[in-house]
């Protein structure tokens, strides 16, 4: 078979309809600086869909900089298939050895072919000779850099800081150092350290070619203005570089590890401008408001939902909540808050609804008034004030009378409940066998089992002792057996808080013990442990959406309390800390190690 594929993949090349790919050229140095006394190799990649061997250019000569070459690298053709078209690639390389006999510059100028399929011409490389050490400075084999999406944020604006790392070779990395964030409101949406599990992207810096690796992204929102800091973030570095040498088993790699670090970006945050509305909470983007009722025609006493969204982009986690008008006509009840927020090309999406229930007060005809939500648009730098249309509803008088007590029937008929009351049943001792007073312990029944209870002990601490033993050799064991029990005790730091009259320490406890308990089940570290990554941690251990959902609720209350410009109450700190206690009884049960 694989024989007939051979000799048939020629006449089914022959067939297929052929893609043109654009002519490139490309020029590349492995190293950048060079050390005085050492080599650089230049490379040169001509590649096109019909290139003949075309004629290596010359490089300028200077003093104090030997230039050997070109070499003939070798010539590659690739042929890839995808949807029945053919892509033939030709690729021919030339290589020259630079070598700096003293400190200096050198300027690889650009290099220009012209072939049928066009023209297309190389960057020129300014290549240093430094006075360095033999394999050069670790900068050129890896280094770090933070971008933000806004250069200059207002205050409760959104931002994402994203960390890349750009090495030579082939990466092994780990976190010495994660950043505060001093001075912002931070959630991290992607982090990783599994560098060959990820997208990577191929960068040429300076001629040289690096491999890009997202480590770290987090979505920051300024609480101060002025001057900050975007700190910096510290890593390990294993790397793997070929030395241009083989062996019998293969190229040789040169390994070396590095500890490299980002600059610290300096971040100026623009105060937001005078003339804000009365009412304004906070809310930096652009937002829009709905309403909408789940029925306009009710009868006197029927409750009416009434729904208000607040859909956009912006700081919607930070934001206050709308404004809500007067409802004279309603008896109003608290609302139920819900989110669905989304990060998309470092901006914050989504909505966040109210759900209030209404009951009319009177029949005839009821208003809602329009809500209305004051933000700070941060690209037309002004005010704007988003509002919901006015609803009319129609209201029914009812039939029954109010006033009246409603009668319940327990389904008993009043004969039945007589007869209940005058049956009553009498208690008489009923004695057959007599006791011997005679009795002696070794006449118990469970006499002779006593005796088993010395090797049972011994059975029982030949087990804990092998237990222990065993948890000692699984550390993540260890943590979700004693997650339970930590859960416990940081419930009852944070109760005493809450008695103490200290919300900002009781919701960072709360959502310690949350995060913490996470942690230690999936056996992973408790920072960066933010709402996205506890809802995948919990999903992929098994746990029913449900109890996913809540653990999220409780990490989002504890956020908008400490953030939110509102109060906390002692009665909504009570109830929170009643659900993350049932919470935490129903995740130890369900996630049992």
């Amino acid at each position: 078979m694989a024989k007939m594929l051979r000799w048939a993949a020629p006449l089914i090349a022959l067939y297929l309809p052929v893609c043109a790919l654009a002519l490139t050229v490309e020029a590349t140095i492995n190293r950048n600086p060079v050390p005085v006394g050492h080599q650089a190799i230049l490379t040169l990649e001509i590649s096109g869909n019909k290139i003949e061997a075309p004629s290596p250019p010359k490089l300028p000569s200077r003093r104090g900089v030997i230039i050997t070459g070109p070499d003939n690298a070798g010539t590659s053709t690739s042929i890839n298939i995808v949807n029945g078209a053919m892509t033939r690639t030709t690729t021919h390389r030339f290589q020259w050895k630079i070598l700096f006999r003293r400190p200096g510059e050198y300027l690889v100028p650009r290099f220009s072919f012209r072939t049928s399929e066009g023209t297309a011409e190389s960057k020129a490389i300014k290549v240093l000779g430094v006075l360095a050490a033999a394999r050069g400075t670790p900068a050129e084999k890896a280094f770090m850099r933070i971008s933000l999406s806004v250069a200059e944020p207002f205050r409760g604006q959104p931002l994402m800081a994203t960390y890349t790392l750009f090495v030579q070779g082939q990466p092994n990395a780990s976190v010495e150092q994660h950043p505060t964030f001093t001075g912002f409101w931070s959630e991290v949406f992607y982090y990783t350290t599994q560098t060959a599990a990820v997208e990577r992207t191929r960068e040429i810096i300076d001629g040289i070619s690096y491999t890009s690796i997202p480590i770290l992204k987090v979505l920051l929102i300024p609480t101060t203005t002025g001057e900050l800091t975007v700190d910096a973030l510290r890593m390990r570095v294993t790397v793997q570089t070929p030395t241009g040498r083989r062996t019998f088993w293969g190229p040789e790699y040169h390994t070396e590890t590095l500890t490299i670090a980002s600059q610290p970006m300096p971040l100026k945050v623009k105060p937001l401008p005078s003339g804000a509305p009365s009412d304004f909470s906070g809310a930096v983007g652009q937002f829009g408001l709905e309403a909408t009722s789940d029925r306009t025609d009710v009868s006197e006493g029927d409750p009416i939902t009434l729904r208000v969204s607040v859909v956009g982009q912006g700081n919607l986690k930070t934001a206050g909540d709308p404004t809500a008008p007067r409802m004279t006509d309603f008896r109003v009840y608290d609302p139920q808050t819900s989110s669905q927020i989304s990060v998309d090309g470092g901006v914050m999406k989504g909505s966040r609804t109210y759900e209030y229930v209404l009951i009319p007060e009177a029949a005839g005809r009821a208003v809602i008034h329009p809500f209305r939500m004051p933000y700070f648009d941060p690209e037309r730098e002004t005010y704007r004030i988003a509002k919901t249309s006015r609803i009319d509803v129609i209201v029914a008088k009812t039939t029954a009378d109010p006033t009246q007590p409603q009668s319940v029937s327990l389904g008993l008929t009043q004969r039945q409940i007589e007869a209940l009351g005058s049956d009553i049943a009498y208690i008489k001792p009923d004695l057959t066998k007599l006791k011997n007073s005679s009795w002696r312990l070794y006449h118990a029944p469970g006499y002779l089992w006593w005796h088993l209870l010395p090797p049972l002990f011994v059975v029982a601490a030949y087990g804990v002792r092998s237990r222990r033993r065993w948890l000692g050799q699984d550390v993540a064991r260890v943590r979700a057996t004693r997650a339970a029990g930590e859960a416990r005790s940081r419930l009852k730091t944070a109760k005493k808080f809450l008695r103490s009259d200290e919300p900002d320490v009781f919701y960072s406890e709360i959502a310690r013990t949350v995060t913490q308990f996470v942690a230690d089940h999936t056996d992973s570290s408790a920072q960066g442990m933010t709402s996205p990554v506890v809802s995948q941690g919990l999903s992929s251990s098994g746990i029913k959406p449900e109890l996913t959902s809540d653990m999220v609720n409780v990490l989002d209350a504890c956020d908008a309390a400490r953030f939110s410009p509102t109060s906390s109450e002692t009665e909504a700190m009570e109830q929170l800390f009643a659900r993350t206690s049932k919470l935490m009884q129903d995740l130890s049960k369900a996630m049992k190690p």
